[in-house]
């Protein structure tokens, strides 16, 4: 196997496992939103009307970063995207002060919140793309394709009249 197709996969693994874990928050998210909304009101970081769009639109950019991860589309956006919500999210948790909560990424025990590998896997996709296996490298060898085609012999002579 060469070198190439190994980055392929592996960036195909963590895309995969990525997208399965947010499509997992956004689930838990849509199924328990009063839990999501308590959390942020806990938080006291959000006032009115703020507090209420932050808990109605976090399961939907996660449900977004899930599919987007998945599929492979848009991966450094999705991928850039993910890290800043991350590690906004890491942030407040720790500004939360609340012993359940972990403080900026470590927990009482002194070990990582979940949310530190998940940023920089975010990021290294962020960083990296999508791979061979992702609906954005069908689109980019699609674009070569269309560009590189020649120009068919009417549209050839059409362009010598004067």
């Amino acid at each position: 196997m060469t070198r190439e197709r190994m980055v392929d996969l592996a960036l195909l693994s963590v895309r995969v496992g990525l997208g399965l874990l947010f499509l997992t928050f956004a689930l838990e998210k849509f199924a328990n939103p009063a839990r999501t909304a308590k959390q942020i009101v806990d938080s006291n970081m959000l006032t009115s009307p703020w507090l209420e769009l932050y808990a109605a639109g976090l399961p939907w950019w996660e449900l977004a970063f899930g599919i987007c991860f998945l599929l492979g589309i848009v991966t450094r956006i999705a991928g850039g995207a993910a890290f800043l919500a991350l590690a906004s999210y890491t942030i407040y948790l720790g500004a939360v002060a609340n012993p359940q909560y972990p403080f900026f990424g470590v927990n009482a025990l002194g070990i990582l919140d979940r949310n530190v590998p998940l940023m920089f896997a975010a990021l290294a996709l962020a960083l990296a793309g999508a791979g061979a296996y992702s609906i954005d490298a069908w689109l980019t060898h699609r674009r070569a394709v269309t560009r590189a085609r020649p120009l068919s012999s009417s549209a050839v002579a059409h362009s010598r009249d004067p």
